[in-house]
């Protein structure tokens, strides 16, 4: 969950060691690089002082406002907190209110897998001020900015470690965003462009790609090993937050910054209304498609559009998906001892073929093929090695397969039509806050606030989701007390001290690790 687990910079740039995070000359700039004993001023009208409100005539910063400290400064885009603050809501209502049964499954179910895919493509955003805005950087402002990156994935590696101590179930999205930021290093120093074409392959082709990628991997691997658990495989590709479409909203998200997303307020309104409308055709086409697939398929009118699911699976090797599917991992298929080869080997929850009842050429008796596809030309050859490698055949992907891979409205289920209308509910969500502006903000100010802290935030609420747990406390009261006594230290910590304590450490040790200069 959490996006930018590294906060939102301000408008100006946090280093002035990292040249391509500064548009715009900050105050603090300004003072520092005049004389001390002949201190100059700003002059009125410049682009300094129409850049940032906060510098007067003399080029001396004033006193924030009260709604400016609220806000965390003049300089600072609520939009980016206001959507982070509302996928954390998400979250919690995933960890906390799917579990109670009285709930409508409308009101839980547009909170699943759309709050992570929020989260991961402000992530992109954020990776985007933090490596250049609209300047991507090279030689060695790009090392500087792949050390922070680095560092701060570490950091969430550790967070995610002392977390795993507490958490009683909760699927910790902060290990994947580790994983995400390390995938982003090779294209960071990359141009809007290149990254839209590399995001939009990885959410059109890589998606369905990954799924049967998947499969073959855990084909290959029951007749190996008892379970499929390597970090690389979960984080990458199988995870509840994994697969190629969970990278693409990161590429995508970095595009739009580089673009001008995190630019002044005009240009970013004037993108945020192009990506408005490209949103709104992406979630018409994904959760729009996969309701109308839904709705053919069960025969009356579905409600995935708001993220529930009516499409239970045909094929009994995968577990049919409940109406809202929980955060917590599901538990995987065990083989009873009676399947012999297979016996105490286990299926991961996200298996599309069916491995149930296992044939006898796909365990340890099947036997290689005479004449494989390097050395004959029988026909039939390809299915006998494919089986030979990986235990499945051609006929394994069958229509369901297909369905489930491409139409599947589950959260979660990482098909295509599921990615793209997550992808275009991000896209509305944050240009539409874009588009409210700092108004917006200061009536949402409780959201904006959270957002901004949302890794601390986040590390508290999985202490406060064990205490519920353990104590067995009604969870709707337990949601809405939660709720309003985050909203409240979130708003006194911003107003007195700013940034996020975890958010304080990121920023910390992340400009600590960039301090690379050039070899003299």
């Amino acid at each position: 969950m959490v996006d930018e687990l590294p906060e939102i910079p301000l408008r100006n740039s946090e280093d002035a060691s990292m040249p391509g995070n500064t548009p715009i000359a900050s105050p603090e700039v300004l003072l520092a690089t005049t004389s001390a004993s002949a201190p100059t001023t700003v002059p009125v009208g410049s682009a300094a002082t129409k850049a940032d409100p906060s510098v007067t005539s003399t080029g001396v910063p004033t006193k924030p406002s009260f709604f400016e400290r609220l806000l965390g400064g003049a300089q600072r885009i609520p939009a980016f907190d206001l959507a982070r603050g509302l996928a954390i809501v998400g979250m919690f209502t995933a960890h906390i209110l799917t579990f109670d049964s009285n709930l409508p499954q409308s009101v839980i179910g547009i909170s699943h897998g759309r709050s992570a895919a929020l989260f991961a493509f402000l992530a992109g955003i954020s990776l985007g001020i933090i490596a250049g805005r609209e300047h991507p950087p090279s030689g060695v402002k790009l090392l500087q900015t792949r050390m922070r990156v680095v560092t701060r994935a570490l950091v969430l590696l550790l967070i995610v470690a002392l977390l795993a101590m507490y958490n009683l179930g909760i699927i910790l999205i902060l290990g994947f965003y580790a994983a995400w930021f390390l995938a982003s290093l090779p294209f960071l120093g990359w141009n809007g462009r290149k990254l839209l074409v590399l995001g939009g392959g990885l959410v059109l082709v890589g998606t369905p790609l990954a799924i049967v990628i998947n499969q073959i991997l855990i084909g290959i691997t029951l007749q190996t090993t008892s379970q499929v658990d390597s970090a690389a495989y979960i984080y990458l590709l199988s995870g509840t937050y994994g697969g190629a479409g969970f990278l693409g909203y990161i590429f995508i998200g970095l595009a739009l910054t580089r673009l001008g997303f995190a630019s002044d307020p005009k240009k970013a309104r004037k993108l945020a209304k192009k990506v408005l409308a490209v949103g709104c055709l992406l979630f018409l086409v994904g959760a729009g498609g996969a309701t109308l697939a839904d709705s053919i398929r069960t025969g009356h009118f579905s409600l995935a559009i708001l993220g529930t699911n009516n499409m239970a699976s045909d094929n009994p090797g995968r577990d049919s998906k409940p109406p809202v599917e929980p955060e917590p991992t599901p538990t995987p298929t065990v083989f009873p001892p009676e399947t012999g080869p297979l016996a105490g080997k286990s299926i991961p929850s996200n298996c599309y073929c069916d491995f149930s009842k296992p044939k006898s050429d796909t365990n340890d008796s099947a036997k290689k093929p005479s004449e494989g596809i390097l050395g004959g030309t029988r026909q039939g050859d390809i299915t006998a090695w494919m089986k030979f490698f990986s235990g499945l055949s051609l006929n394994d992907f069958d229509l369901e397969f297909w369905r489930q891979a491409f139409l599947d409205a589950a959260p979660h289920s990482n098909s295509l039509l599921e990615t793209l209308g997550n992808l275009g509910f991000s896209m509305i969500v944050v240009s539409l806050f874009l588009l409210g502006g700092r108004p917006l903000a200061i009536l949402l100010f409780p959201l904006a606030a959270m957002g901004s802290m949302a890794l601390s935030i986040y590390t508290l609420h999985v202490f406060w989701v064990s205490v519920t747990t353990l104590g067995q406390l009604p969870l709707v009261p337990s949601f809405l007390v939660m709720l309003m006594c985050f909203a409240v230290l979130s708003c006194v910590w911003r107003f007195w001290l700013g940034r996020g304590p975890l958010e304080r450490l990121l920023h910390w040790a992340s400009h600590r690790a960039a301090r690379v200069t050039p070899a003299s």
